[in-house]
């Protein structure tokens, strides 16, 4: 939706103050030229904020490596909820995200190998259940499918406990951290996907390991 800003009550007030910050600005300019679009600024901003200059400068700020002590900055629009001192609206650090996805990792990780580690122990006491099997004609393959079914049930189940959970916790989850996550992202391709394919090699690769211990 596109408004005329003339049409804000506050506009005539405002017009000609150059202090006052109403919304953010969008613009599309050609590659490479930022530095060039940056540069034509300056002039713009040390004509009409020359007092603010001379302020910040009698305060004893610094000038940045381009001698600057106030400017205006070009942000990619891909950088605005990452860049900490220039982004705008609520703003992370990339840094920050990127702990939080290792961390996830790390847990998922253990996790994973908890299931295994545990269906590992559980084979050896079910080596005569599977030893009878055999006796009475059952194959490699079918021994496989029973041991790799047994693990994708169980993963599947946990899987749908924690989606459960999820959306139990999501609310206070956001109200605690001031957030707003929403599920939507949850059911995209790309994420249901990389659940599904989770659940399938970690069941199958918990599954190999108790037919290998059969088999041996």
């Amino acid at each position: 939706m596109l408004i005329r800003s003339e049409l804000n009550p506050a506009y005539t007030a405002n017009q000609n103050d150059w202090n006052h910050q109403d919304h953010s600005v969008y613009v599309k300019i050609k590659p490479g030229v930022t530095r060039d679009v940056e540069n034509e600024i300056k002039p713009l901003v040390k004509k009409y904020r020359a007092a603010d200059i001379d302020e910040m400068k009698r305060l004893g700020v610094k000038p940045d490596k381009n001698g600057d002590v106030y400017t205006l900055k070009l942000l990619p629009l891909s950088e605005i909820h990452f860049d900490t001192q220039i982004g705008t609206g609520s703003v992370t650090a990339k840094s920050y995200l990127y702990t939080l996805v290792l961390v996830g990792l790390f847990i998922l990780l253990i996790a994973a190998f908890n299931f295994i580690n545990l269906n590992i122990a559980q084979a050896f006491t079910r080596v005569k259940e599977v030893g009878v099997r055999k006796s009475i004609g059952a194959g490699t393959r079918q021994i496989f499918l029973q041991v790799w079914g047994e693990s994708f049930l169980v993963c599947l189940l946990a899987v749908i406990i924690g989606i459960t959970a999820l959306t139990i916790l999501i609310k206070p989850f956001n109200q605690l951290l001031g957030q707003n996550i929403s599920l939507r992202h949850l059911y995209q391709p790309a994420t249901l996907l990389y659940i599904i394919l989770m659940v399938f090699l970690v069941s199958l690769f918990a599954g190999d390991t108790r037919h290998c211990l059969y088999q041996s």
